[in-house]
């Protein structure tokens, strides 16, 4: 029950996720083996020897064609066009966290730090290979994009730390650790921390006319635990589609 997800939302999203009425221990362990087998190969991918800088230029250098934005704004999503995304929020664990993503220092107060500028999805610093980098190149406006890097916020089971850090998180509510529950529950309730964000933006965003692009990553924690001997409540299948759907409802009012 592991989910990447992405929704493009006006305020008329509309979703519906899917999922199994139960899972076995067998079944959970099984995927949680393909799971790392598959952020195995994608460490392997981009580790190994530093590349020189003209190499890392051409890696950094954005060749897709340039496709000209309509003259108006889609008002339907099969009309979307990348330059009408306004704005980018990111919902999920460590992954989208960024925690210890630049390798290890030596150091241990550098590996426990979250890297937010470089978050895959909506890391935003200007070296960044992510997401919101490549919408970036079709609208300069855009909002949400996380930026640095700072220590980990880091929940253990339901229990996570009291608040984001809006001026380096922005819309990235990811929190190390965290699990389907946190999403709307708690301290670390990410949807209520993402709602009062975009509330503080109402200046620069259109809450019923800029389309906003949500990602969701979560469920490898939920997971971890269906395995392991840890004094946490494990997320059932039920749960985990109950809260899913709550945080995209919460959303979407």
């Amino acid at each position: 029950h592991h989910s990447a997800v992405s929704f493009v939302a006006t305020p008329r999203l509309s979703a519906r996720p899917s999922f199994g009425n139960s899972i076995s221990k067998m079944e959970a362990q099984r995927a949680f083996a393909l799971l790392l087998l598959c952020l195995a190969a994608a460490t392997a991918m981009v580790s190994g020897a530093p590349a020189s800088n003209g190499a890392m230029q051409e890696f950094l250098s954005f060749n897709c064609p340039t496709i000209a934005s309509p003259n108006e704004t889609a008002t339907s999503v099969h009309r979307l066009h990348a330059g009408d995304i306004k704005v980018l929020m990111a919902m999920g664990d460590s992954i989208t966290a960024g925690f210890g993503m630049m390798g290890e220092h030596g150091n241990l107060g550098q590996d426990l730090l979250e890297y937010r500028g470089q978050s895959w999805l909506i890391g935003a610093d200007p070296d960044a290979q992510t997401l919101a980098t490549f919408f970036q190149n079709y609208n300069s406006r855009l909002v949400g994009g996380s930026v640095g890097q700072h220590e980990a916020e880091i929940c253990w089971g339901n229990v996570c730390p009291e608040k984001q850090m809006p001026a380096k998180d922005n819309l990235n509510s990811a929190m190390s650790g965290a699990m389907m529950y946190d999403f709307v529950n708690g301290w670390g309730n990410q949807v209520k921390y993402l709602v009062a964000q975009l509330e503080a933006k109402r200046e620069i965003v259109d809450m019923e006319r800029d389309w906003k692009l949500v990602s969701i990553f979560v469920g490898a924690n939920d997971m971890c635990v269906q395995c392991e001997e840890v004094n946490i409540q494990p997320t059932s299948v039920d749960d985990y589609e109950k809260y899913f759907r709550q945080a995209l409802q919460e959303l979407r009012a």
